[in-house]
């Protein structure tokens, strides 16, 4: 199963200038998806080698952007599909 992998919270500048994002892909590339609970675990921990974790944090963008693929996602009496927001923050 496919997983969207979000940060947020972060300067994810690879040149050190400020580039502050409050909803990116956890991947760094244009790919948000990564393969289940695994790909999540291993891309975090790539990912934060390569960002610097920025505050303050705000929420609104991340909660938008599952908002949105709720939004999108087809349901009828066959096929049910959801979203599952987790946060994690310190």
């Amino acid at each position: 199963k496919q997983i969207n992998a979000y940060g947020f919270g972060a300067n994810i500048s690879k040149t050190g200038h400020k580039n502050i994002s409050h909803c990116f892909n956890l991947t760094l590339t244009n790919q948000n998806e990564v393969p289940g609970i695994e790909g999540v675990l291993q891309t975090y921990t790539q990912c934060l080698n390569k960002i610097q974790l920025y505050g303050p944090t705000y929420f609104h963008e991340i909660i938008q952007t599952a908002a949105s693929a709720a939004i999108s996602m087809e349901n009828n009496e066959s096929e049910q599909n959801y979203v599952v927001l987790l946060i994690i923050t310190d």
